[in-house]
């Protein structure tokens, strides 16, 4: 038995001890082994219970060493990067050396003093680029300056440089939604798990805020969202605030009496009498949110609809929403002409030809640390204060934890920076805030502090520039995705279901022994019945199904089986039908971005495909196209089609074979 730990550096302390004693009794036993593959350097789940110090000692070689275990263990470094190219792992080995000095920890300190050079593997050339950026006295525009570099840089990319070999990577997901929502009002494709939740987008946001709005006219911060939403939206030229004042001390009624001087005319009565799904779509249409179709609004709806299916209320659907709005997204494949933009947690093991990288990030922030301190008070043995550095002028013990808080978040901070760095395979750009102290000098800390003072070190710094390239930044890509071909649906439709004038009927049964029933209903009743059976046992026990349902009487039945058996028992068919092959009935086949589905496939037992398709009718030049599509998508997934088989049911059953 072989046991295989990767990530081992993420493992919790509870992971690990639950472990050792079950890995440690197979590995008494012949023929055991245990590998534990990890790199301390990427320890960044420390808020999940992972600690880097167990896989540390586990690395160490001298006497004394941590060994769980009662076998010998074996350390075997990987030295070379297979990822990136020359510059890049120069300027990380170089970068990741001075950041050693930082670390209070001993070990911490020598893990990048000592184990984070990387050998060059046989990529030469790539760059890296580190840009400063100044502080804005404006907030909404020093908010901004960093999605405005990141989409500078992306612009001046080498010319044909695919938006697929792009990645953005961000601290936290709020950076992320900042730098997705300024590229895409800018004309820049993205694709984000971070940025593609619903809740991201304004319309949806329009759409819940109205709704609350509905429920409770007397909700006065849900009318305002939605007056701050269609102020924008709808591009009036009113000043905002004098906007607002018109609106907000007006009953739901005046409020959309009034609105129908913008062109929205909402029918709250109609609105209330309608189910679930057409109330979103009355809001979409009243309101002008869907020009084009919006990816965001759609799924929205698949949500609404699923909803609607267990008949929900307005305020169930509300409640639903703000129970799962952190999960719901849209689903999408990957975009090969796309920039991605991930978080450094979602990035660890991934690479990216590009990576860009903005972040200044405060090395020790925690948010509102607390710890339980000894307390010599008899009826309080222990209390729980602020871990800040006051506590360490308390006793001992205050300064020992103080010391092991910061040099946890040193390390923290530092795995980020090593993972978000090491992620480049050709050119990686670092974009970081010009923060100096009073003095001139560089604050420590903040990654721009260290960033200067590697600059500093190597004799580079200049105060005036706000850029250093290290390696040729205009050299084109080599690694990136072609474009796929693929349609774009561009208009959205909504109409009123009043307005679609659709009669119901109660079943199939219906249309048979009108002339259009005889031509397209029958038949189709006949295929899917047909899509049902495998072999001519099973014609009764489905038609029989048929019966109960009510959807066929008995004389249809009787009149439906015959039809059946014509073709089940074809002398050129029956084969085809018996228990010695294996069918497969309207299963669908996902090739070259396409989905087929052939009524029915056949392999013999020589692993030779027969498809058969069903048509009534007379036979047209077209089903012998589709055929052909079937047996080329087939064929493109490595099967032998034998035979295609056109089979057309009418009086009598005719076969066209090709």
């Amino acid at each position: 038995m072989h046991f295989f730990i990767d990530e081992m550096q993420d493992t919790s302390v509870l992971q690990w001890e639950n472990l050792i004693p079950l890995i440690g009794n197979s590995l008494a036993q012949e023929n055991t082994s245990l590998l534990l593959v990890g790199d301390a350097k990427q320890a960044i789940y420390r808020w999940r219970g992972g600690k880097a110090s167990q896989f540390i000692e586990l690395g160490l070689q001298n006497k004394g060493a941590t060994n769980p275990f009662l076998i010998e263990k074996k350390i075997k470094e990987l030295l070379v990067n297979y990822r990136s190219h020359s510059e890049i792992i120069k300027f990380n080995n170089s970068f990741f050396k001075h950041v050693s000095k930082f670390l209070q920890n001993t070990s911490y300190s020598n893990l990048f003093l000592n184990n984070s050079h990387q050998k060059e593997n046989e990529l030469t050339g790539g760059s890296v680029s580190i840009s400063f950026l100044e502080k804005l006295e404006n907030k909404e525009d020093n908010e901004l300056k960093y999605a405005k570099r990141v989409h500078q840089i992306i612009k001046n990319l080498p010319p044909k440089t695919s938006l697929g070999a792009v990645c953005v990577l961000v601290r936290k997901r709020s950076e992320g939604v900042v730098v997705a929502n300024y590229l895409s009002e800018n004309d820049v494709a993205i694709v984000s798990s971070e940025t593609l939740l619903l809740s991201t987008s304004e319309k949806v946001n329009f759409i819940i805020n109205f709704l609350k709005y509905t429920l409770q006219s007397n909700d006065k911060e849900s009318l305002l969202e939605v007056l701050y939403f269609l102020h924008k939206h709808l591009k009036i030229s009113i000043e905002r605030h004098a906007f607002f004042t018109s609106f907000i001390n007006l009953e739901l009624q005046e409020v959309l009496e009034l609105l129908k001087k913008y062109n929205c005319n909402f029918d709250v009565i109609s609105f209330h009498q309608s189910p679930l799904y057409e109330k979103i779509e009355q809001i979409i249409r009243s309101f002008y949110l869907q020009h084009t179709t919006d990816a965001y609004v759609q799924f929205f709806l698949d949500e609404v609809l699923a909803k609607q299916i267990k008949e929900a209320s307005i305020q169930d659907f509300l409640d639903f929403w703000e129970h799962k709005k952190e999960s719901l997204s849209i689903v999408t494949s990957e975009n090969p002409k796309a920039v991605k933009i991930m978080t450094i947690h979602k990035s660890k093991g991934l690479e990216f030809p590009i990576v860009i990288f903005p972040c200044d990030l405060n090395i020790y922030q925690d948010i509102n640390p607390k710890v339980w301190l000894e307390n010599h008070n008899d009826d309080f043995p222990n209390m729980m204060v602020s871990l800040n550095k006051e506590i360490q002028y308390v006793n001992d013990q205050g300064k020992e934890m103080y010391n092991q808080w910061r040099t946890a978040l040193e390390l923290d901070s530092f795995n980020l920076l090593y993972v978000a760095l090491t992620r480049a395979a050709e050119k990686l750009y670092i974009i970081t805030e010009k923060k100096l102290l009073r003095s001139g000098l560089e604050d420590f800390n903040y990654y721009s502090g260290i960033f200067i003072s590697f600059l500093k070190d190597n004799n580079l710094w200049d105060e005036n520039e706000t850029e250093y390239v290290f390696g040729d930044t205009t050299k084109k890509v080599t690694r990136y995705d072609e474009e796929t071909p693929s349609q774009i649906q561009e208009t959205f439709i909504s109409t009123p279901w009043k307005n679609h004038q659709i009669k119901l009927l109660a079943n199939s049964s219906t249309f048979w022994g009108t002339s259009r029933g005889e031509a397209k209903q029958y038949g189709t009743f006949i295929h899917k019945v047909l899509s049902e059976i495998i072999t001519k046992d099973d014609v009764k026990s489905v038609l029989h199904k048929y019966v109960q349902q009510g959807e066929i009487t008995l004389q249809e039945k009787n009149e439906i089986e015959e039809s059946i058996l014509k073709i089940i028992t074809h002398p050129e068919l029956q084969k085809y039908y018996s228990k010695d092959v294996v069918v497969y009935n309207e299963r669908e086949i996902v090739s070259n971005h396409q989905i087929v589905i052939p009524d029915r496939l056949v392999i013999d037992q020589e692993n030779k495909l027969t498809i058969l398709d069903y048509k009534t009718g007379s036979a047209k030049e077209e089903h012998r196209f589709q055929l052909e599509k079937y047996a080329n998508v087939l064929e493109s997934l490595q099967y032998t089609v034998q035979k295609k088989i056109l089979v057309y049911s009418n009086e009598s059953v005719f076969i066209e074979e090709f």
